[in-house]
């Protein structure tokens, strides 16, 4: 009874979850495009691959979760095997895109302290020069 309810309801919970992350990764890549058009054409410093790899991995997230409910459907061996490999690589690329976030962040991070010692320089010698004025 309860395999039978399992059988019917899970594809249905699994389409949901990997829709879920089609739409997040969509989401991501939008977002990801306004800011490198952002940064081309207004000269800011968007973090654009940090956004799409943040919507990647959360897309991810649900991509897994649906491939361990599929495993609850599983038949035989040989499905068994694919299914562990998918998985598998999909864990990798989670591990991939987290330390491309990291470095990702690490990186705008930079640009911003950057960013703010020559606002602070040039403040700076605005100020002198008031100074000097005086």
């Amino acid at each position: 009874m309860l395999h039978h309810v399992l059988e019917v309801i899970l594809p249905e919970i699994i389409s949901f979850l990997e829709l879920l992350g089609v739409i997040i990764i969509f989401g991501g890549g939008v977002k990801a495009f306004i800011y490198l058009l952002i940064n081309i054409f207004k000269r800011e410093h968007k973090p654009a691959i940090l956004e799409l790899s943040k919507a990647m991995a959360a897309a991810l997230e649900f991509k897994m979760a649906a491939e361990i409910l599929k495993s609850l459907l599983i038949q035989d061996a040989s499905e068994l095997l694919v299914l562990g490999g998918i998985f598998a690589l999909r864990a990798l690329m989670a591990v991939f895109i987290r330390y491309n976030m990291k470095t990702e962040l690490a990186e705008h991070e930079a640009a911003l302290a950057r960013e703010a010692a020559e606002l602070a320089a040039k403040l700076n010698e605005e100020a002198e020069i008031e100074e000097k004025a005086l």
